[in-house]
């Protein structure tokens, strides 16, 4: 399995790879900081977390079928990098705001909005462009790469985000997010591969063409079991992961150094999952790691409320690191599967159109956890969030996805 020589030999794959690292570094970093900002500095309710946390994918719902549309109408190198700059204008504004004394809740959840809504226009983006940068063949192997340097990035950035926190500050290690998406604009400013034109689609015809997006999506004897699991699951994942943070700082009592370390433990799953994810694809098809990988991740979240709270950073560690690896598994199979089976100039809407039916549960998942929380608890909730993914995973099984076998991965 020759993973990294591959991209290498690929001059433009491997500057998307550096840049994705690279910002997917500092993006961690902002996910453990921005959380406790609200907790440490400006003293939020469990379920104003929360609510920040329903911030962060709020936008997809909101905007990702228009982020579609217009992907597929648009080049996507320039709306990456525009993408990069205004997310990192935005992060930079937090501690500018603190450093002043202004800072507020409501300035964090404007900020999460701003970024979350650039966040999809970006992923979508990236993952038409994708097939434009590999050929077919190499598709699996360029998403297990690409996912390789993200969640090489999710095992160093908690880490060292939990050490910033505690040596500058929340706020001030929000700002090493915002000098990481200016690094990844300047990669893809300089990935020097020429674009093939975007599809000509009728002007002042947005809905139509978004229509068409879903209807290919619903009717799909893939797409459309792919897409339901994924929001299942992920609605569970998300009602856990709205409270974890706030159950390991205040009943766990655990440091945000401390915490860091957990996650970055943690990270080491998805990692794992990365760099195996292609080879399993090989091994057992498209449709069955998929499935795997969507069952494995429910179990690693049931895992991780069992045990009492002195035990948590072992508990929260192991379950994340089989969610982890399991989940990059999934993320693998199910996109390379969704590449494959989509026609080029349909890419963009239905790369949105999956992402908006799998994350437009995920807001409400976040308030509802809150919610859950302030009532029972934050250890109870966990687990509440770890059986209901179990059972939801469970029915990817009736469909026809575990028999997709089709496209052998380049090695």
């Amino acid at each position: 399995m020759r993973l990294l020589p591959a991209s290498w030999r690929n001059p433009h794959l491997a500057r998307l790879l550096a840049a994705t690292g690279i910002s997917e570094f500092g993006t961690e970093i902002s996910n453990l900081a921005m959380p406790l900002t609200a907790i440490t500095v400006l003293h939020a309710s469990i379920f104003e977390v929360a609510a920040l946390t329903a911030c962060m994918f709020l936008p997809t719902a909101a905007f990702g079928l228009f982020a579609g549309a217009w992907v597929d109408r648009a080049r996507k190198r320039p709306l990456m990098i525009a993408s990069d700059v205004v997310r990192a204008a935005s992060l930079a504004s937090i501690p500018l705001a603190w450093a002043l004394g202004a800072l507020t809740l409501v300035q964090l959840y404007a900020v999460t909005l701003i970024v979350a809504t650039l966040n999809i226009l970006f992923e979508v983006a990236k993952q038409s462009y994708v097939p434009a940068v590999v050929v077919r063949d190499q598709l699996g192997t360029a998403n297990s790469q690409l996912q390789l340097a993200e969640q090489g990035a999710a095992v160093a950035g908690p880490g060292i985000g939990g050490i910033l926190v505690g040596w500058i500050g929340a706020p001030w290690a929000i700002a090493v997010d915002a000098i990481s998406y200016l690094g990844s604009a300047g990669l893809i400013a300089n990935v020097a591969h020429v674009e093939t034109p975007a599809t000509a689609q009728p002007k002042g015809r947005i809905f139509a063409s978004i229509k068409e997006g879903i209807r290919f999506v619903i009717g799909h004897e893939y797409l459309r079991p792919l897409a339901l699991g994924g929001a299942t699951v992920g609605f569970f994942a998300r009602m856990l992961s709205a409270i974890l943070l706030v159950y390991l700082a205040r009943e766990a009592r655990l440091g945000a150094s401390t915490i860091g370390l957990v996650l970055s433990v943690a990270g080491a799953g998805f990692v794992l999952g990365a760099v195996f994810a292609s080879a399993v694809v090989r091994a057992v098809g498209l449709g069955r790691s998929a499935t795997a990988g969507l069952l494995g991740a429910a179990a690693g979240l049931l895992v991780i409320g069992v045990a009492p709270p002195h035990l948590a950073a072992w508990s929260a560690s192991a379950g994340m690191f089989i969610y982890g690896a399991s989940a990059v598994l999934w993320q693998v199979g199910s996109t390379t599967l969704r590449q494959f089976v989509t026609p080029s100039d349909l890419l963009g809407r239905v790369t949105a159109t999956m992402r908006v039916i799998s994350t437009f549960p995920i807001p409400v998942a976040a308030i509802v956890g809150g919610i859950v929380g302030e009532i029972i608890g934050a250890r109870p909730t966990l687990i509440v969030a770890g059986v209901g993914a179990a059972i939801a995973a469970v029915s990817i099984l009736a469909t026809k996805v575990p028999r997709f076998k089709e496209l052998p991965l380049a090695a």
